[in-house]
């Protein structure tokens, strides 16, 4: 699942900033905005961002290695090799998804890799349906019979295990064709997208670095969404509706991102360790250093310390967690609305406080309200 970006002004929000209205509990910052916003830039795509989609590329090089040996050999060591491939992959792309700008949002390659949850129906009658299974033949599919979540599907039972997953495989030769041209398609998406990151390829990020402006088509504003975007993505979509806050409280656990794997929590801590060092900068300039420029306050505190304090708070709701998060909803269930409540948190330090701050506008609308 994902939110719609839309590129429409806000006119309500540029009144707002022109009003010199900013966040609840923030101080109106410093005038002077002298912030070096293309070293930050330069930081986050060389040093995260580029490195992300080549670690990404690599993982899924490995899978698609991985399930070719599987399909020559239908054993379990060669199908928990495969898994764990998978679940190197998985947690890597976790760690890129926040930058769904440019190449991925322009060639429209971000449902194709990640579209969840599955759709099951779609996906059997695609094996069942196909007469020459390739890559090609997977290319040309819808986005819910692909990607991570159709391989997760393909690879992982919860209930029946790897037992009920081989007899499948061993019994379908359509099926085992299947998985590896699913890997096959993964692999050439993460290579397209690397290749247009890469310096030495299609230098998307000297494109990215350029555009250091503040206005509404900027790098720094279009990243500064995507932060917001994959925050209230984890609040809503992936701790939200399976807490049942979109079904009148009934709980649903199939809508649990990765359950088949029970690797929710992790992707789910990937999510926001990414989302904390592009704040961060990491080990360089990030949104962090902007804030502390401007002289941003929040109830007598630097903001960026508020919200980094508030990361960590999130990183600890999220480890407190003991059980895979589709049987927390059941046994520690407070624990997964603490995890909700404290993300939620971090949505409004980030979307109301942070952006207007900075004098940047959200461009994205997510019909959910904070």
């Amino acid at each position: 699942m994902s939110m719609t970006i839309t590129r429409n002004w806000c006119w309500a929000c540029l009144l707002l900033l022109g009003m010199g209205v900013v966040g609840c509990g923030t101080e109106a910052p410093d005038p002077g905005d002298t912030f070096d916003r293309q070293a930050m830039l330069e930081n986050l795509g060389t040093n995260l961002i580029v490195p992300a989609y080549q670690s990404f590329a690599a993982r899924t090089d490995a899978l698609a290695d991985a399930t070719e040996a599987l399909a020559e050999d239908l054993t379990e060591s060669k199908l928990v090799a495969a898994q764990a491939t998978w679940k190197a992959a998985a947690l890597q792309w976790k760690a890129t998804e926040l930058y769904n700008l440019g190449p991925v949002d322009d060639l429209a390659l971000r449902t194709s890799i990640d579209n969840w949850p599955t759709n099951a129906n779609a996906l059997e009658n695609a094996i069942a349906d196909g007469t020459t299974i390739n890559e090609a033949y997977v290319h040309a599919l819808g986005s819910s019979s692909k990607g991570l979540p159709a391989l997760e599907y393909l690879l992982f039972d919860k209930e029946a295990g790897n037992a009920a997953i081989l007899e499948q495989l061993e019994d379908d030769a359509k099926r085992v064709a299947y998985l590896v041209a699913l890997t096959q398609d993964l692999r050439t998406l993460a290579h397209t997208l690397y290749d247009a990151w890469n310096p030495a390829a299609g230098n998307y990020l000297a494109t990215f670095t350029a555009a250091s402006g503040k206005d509404v088509g900027s790098a720094t504003n279009q990243l500064a969404n995507q932060l917001l975007v994959l925050t209230e993505e984890v609040k809503n979509q992936k701790l939200g509706i399976p807490l049942g806050k979109k079904s009148m409280g009934v709980k649903l656990p199939n809508n649990v991102e990765a359950w088949r794997s029970s690797t929710s929590l992790e992707l789910l801590q990937a999510n926001v360790d990414a989302l904390k060092n592009v704040f961060t900068g990491q080990n360089g300039s990030g949104f962090d250093d902007y804030l502390h420029a401007v002289n941003a306050q929040y109830n007598g505190e630097a903001l960026a310390t508020a919200i980094t304090n508030q990361f960590a708070v999130v990183e600890q709701s999220l480890a407190a967690i003991s059980v895979p998060l589709q049987d927390a909803l059941e046994t520690e269930n407070d624990k997964v609305e603490t995890a909700y409540a404290e993300t939620q948190r971090l949505v409004i330090l980030l979307k109301t406080d942070m952006m207007s701050s900075l004098g940047l506008l959200v461009t994205y609308s997510d019909n959910d309200g904070d």
